[in-house]
């Protein structure tokens, strides 16, 4: 399962609601939907994001290119993380 976005506004950050929001989503994808895995990507700049990622068990597998819309007209590549649950 590839987990999009998961967005929490300015305010709120840093009061656990990232981590709930991730937990309750793979968990969803474990429990509901019967994946064996869970996928994402994340820009390399985004450290809070990838922080809350490692802490949660995603690990780092590749690089993928980013997309050409990026308002600095930049195209950066991504990082892929993934989580699995069983073999």
């Amino acid at each position: 399962v590839e987990l999009r976005r998961i967005a929490v506004g300015a305010e709120y950050r840093g009061a656990g609601l990232g981590r709930e929001l991730l937990r309750r989503a793979v968990g969803h994808a474990y429990e509901t939907l019967g994946a064996r895995g869970v996928w994402l990507d994340v820009k390399p700049t985004n450290h809070r994001a990838i922080s809350l990622y490692r802490s949660e068990g995603f690990t780092e597998e590749r690089t993928a290119p980013g997309s050409p819309d990026e308002p600095s007209g930049k195209v950066a590549d991504l990082i892929v993380m993934t989580l699995f649950n069983g073999p």
